[in-house]
């Protein structure tokens, strides 16, 4: 996993890009990407994490990505995800995890919601094009019950 700090005009944001699988493998222990790139009060930040060029995700990068929400919530920072593939989005789902990861579908859209307040975020949402369903809810494809 690479990732590569692309700065924003308004620096009220962080933007990173990451490519490759997300994935841990390899990396010394307790080390963490993001916290190297930007250094140690990087989850004080808001940052939005460009996923479009990820080409999967293992587990040691699940486990990475839900601890890195929770140390951006623990100290008052806030990061939002976008571009995300489907089967990412879906991971995430049938884990039940789809509500506490924010997605946004749309660079702009995860600009807007990190730009929100950092607690209480959920009447800070943009209108469309967050990803963000029902815990239990299924992203997939409608089945018919036919009998």
């Amino acid at each position: 996993m690479k990732l590569t700090y692309h700065p924003l005009p308004d620096e009220e944001v962080i933007r990173i890009a990451c490519e490759g699988t997300v994935s841990l493998r390899g990396a010394p222990s307790g080390s963490d990407p993001l916290q190297d790139l930007l250094g140690p009060h990087c989850f004080r930040h808001k940052v939005v994490l460009n996923l479009e060029r990820a080409e999967g995700m293992d587990t040691s990068g699940l486990a990475w990505l839900i601890n890195l929400v929770g140390r951006f919530k623990h100290t008052s920072g806030k990061v939002v995800l976008y571009g995300a593939a489907m089967p990412v989005r879906q991971m995430l789902d049938v884990l039940g995890l789809a509500g506490e990861v924010p997605i946004a579908t749309t660079e702009h859209l995860a600009i807007e919601l990190a730009s929100g307040p950092t607690a209480g975020g959920d009447d800070a949402r943009p209108a469309g094009g967050l990803i963000r369903p029902p815990a239990g809810a299924f992203i997939g494809k409608p089945t018919t019950d036919v009998g």
